[in-house]
């Protein structure tokens, strides 16, 4: 029996895709299935179809939509979501999977570091405020700084399945962060918790910590605490969430981008940008008909070498 799937999307880097895939291959546990989707043309030049489940979602597609599919194509009770560039150490599902013998656990944060110094922590989940912010939790010590655990970083992240394909949460809209904050959210607001891992442990590096455009952060930033706000999860701060506007109105000088944030918030204001939490919301898992393995590739240069699994 399949007892967790692998979701490693391709959201346009090969180079990063197969890095992370090598090294999921080379640590995987047993009793798992690797599910790969990809949101353009690839020829699988090592020839894993059987061994890996090719998905092919649409052209261009995000990191939490190719998440989406993966889901829907998934065998398991849990899943797990690795990024492209993130890469997988030894054992590392263990720690992560064990939480999940509680039945109110349907999340876990495994603990994302630096890859060149590994002293360095890139993510231990999100950090939402009562002003509206999101934040990872990290530091440049082998510690993650002291700040309330929300839930699970978008770069990787550890579910179960049917709390996913339950809750309510707000669809992709261009940010990674913000759509991984809504749904930490929703689990907490279902009555279920998540959990931090440390001994979940996975590698990256800085440069995959950067966000989608400052206009689309602005809008989904703006939606997402305007559904919340008044929640006890959330437990929102208008003055907070005002003084934040208020800061970043202010770095607008040092921080050109903040006036496109700024702006993407003005424009959901205006009940532009999408419905809101009354409209339009589909599970986070929506059922897919069609998912299909892709048939025709375009290759593209191959880095590495990818490892087929080991007899026995």
């Amino acid at each position: 029996m399949v007892e967790l799937s692998i979701i490693v999307p391709m959201t346009g880097n090969l180079k990063r895709l197969e890095d992370t895939l090598v090294s999921v291959l080379q640590n995987r546990p047993e009793k798992c299935q690797v599910v790969v989707v990809l949101n353009q043309p690839y020829e699988d030049p090592y020839e894993l179809d059987g061994e890996v489940d090719f998905v092919q979602a649409p052209s261009g597609a995000g990191l939490v939509e190719c998440f989406d599919w993966g889901v829907t194509a998934s065998k398991a009770p849990i899943v797990h979501m690795i990024a492209a560039g993130v890469e997988a150490t030894a054992n590392w599902t263990d720690a992560a999977m064990s939480h999940f013998v509680e039945p109110d656990v349907a999340a876990v944060a495994p603990l994302i570091v630096d890859r060149v110094d590994r002293q360095r922590v890139l993510s231990a989940g999100l950090h939402y405020t009562s002003a509206g912010a999101i934040c990872r939790i990290a530091s440049r010590t082998g510690r993650p700084v002291a700040s309330p655990f929300r839930g699970p970083d978008p770069l990787a992240s550890f579910y179960r399945k049917s709390v996913l394909d339950s809750i309510e949460a707000m669809p992709h809209i261009g940010s990674e962060l913000v759509a991984a904050t809504d749904c930490a959210l929703a689990v907490r607001q279902a009555g279920f918790h998540c959990a931090f891992e440390p001994e979940s442990l996975l590698t990256g590096s800085r440069d995959l910590l950067g966000g989608s455009s400052a206009w689309r952060e602005g809008i989904a930033a703006e939606r997402l605490y305007r559904r919340w706000a008044k929640s006890s999860e959330a437990h929102g701060s208008w003055s907070g969430h005002a003084g934040l506007i208020a800061l970043e109105l202010l770095q607008c000088p040092l921080h050109p981008s903040m006036m496109g944030r700024l702006a993407g918030r003005l424009w959901a204001n205006l009940g532009f940008g999408g419905g809101d939490s009354r409209h339009g919301i589909e599970p986070f898992s929506r059922q897919r008909e069609n998912v299909s393995r892709p048939s025709q590739f375009n290759p593209a240069d191959s880095h590495g070498s990818l490892p087929t699994r080991a007899a026995g």
